[in-house]
């Protein structure tokens, strides 16, 4: 977690807390760093990588049988 350098921009949030949600489902929010979008070294691409093929990842583990994932997020 950062150190809160940036904690006057998110007005309304804190960082390192979860953001509202009002029908209490699941949102990913990924901020990007000075990477290249789409580049190897892009940490959201990994994230949304890890997120759709890796057999650990969340949305995988805990969507139902025949659901539609784009819905689980």
């Amino acid at each position: 977690m950062g150190e809160g350098t940036h904690q006057h921009l998110p007005t309304g949030q804190t960082l390192g807390m979860r953001f509202h949600s009002a029908d209490a489902s699941w949102h990913i929010f990924a901020f990007a760093g000075k990477e290249h979008p789409m580049s190897d070294d892009c940490r959201v691409k990994a994230l949304c990588n890890f997120l759709q093929t890796d057999h650990m990842s969340p949305i995988k583990l805990h969507t139902p049988q025949g659901a539609d994932r784009a819905n689980m997020v």
